[in-house]
């Protein structure tokens, strides 16, 4: 049996899982105005890469070896570069260190989606094909 994960579906359980580790940071954190800051911050970064990511990942699903490849790679630019250029700012900022810890919950966030994205895809993954028994020559 093979199972497969539309990219809509998979976008909208990334985004549901992002939309429970943001509450719970909330609620952690408390909703003082820089923890609310901070959590929409790393959110929205983290959200949208993740999402970016899974669209482009899912370009390549598929189709050759070449084009799969070029998708993951693509997939992991547009989900790294936006959190790591937001990170480099945050750092090189005062808010970086600010009570709400945007960098903190930033990397959280990233690693979290970046999880369930791999779990996704694993979901997802195709099956090899049954050997039917045939010989190739080296």
């Amino acid at each position: 049996m093979r199972t497969t994960v539309s990219r809509a579906a998979g976008a909208g359980i990334l985004l549901a899982v992002l939309a429970v580790a943001a509450g719970g940071a909330i609620a952690m954190l408390g909703a003082g105005p820089a923890q609310l800051r901070a959590v929409a911050l790393a959110a929205a970064v983290a959200g949208g890469g993740a999402v970016a990511g899974w669209l482009v990942a899912g370009w390549g699903r598929g189709k050759s070896a070449g084009t799969a490849v070029a998708g993951g790679l693509g997939a992991t630019l547009v989900r790294l570069f936006p959190v790591l250029v937001a990170l480099g700012w945050l750092m090189s900022r005062e808010e970086g260190m600010a009570p709400g810890r945007p960098d903190l919950l930033l990397v959280f966030f990233y690693l979290l989606l970046l999880a369930t994205d791999v779990l996704l895809n694993m979901i997802g993954a195709r099956e090899t094909p049954p050997d039917r028994g045939k010989a190739r020559p080296n």
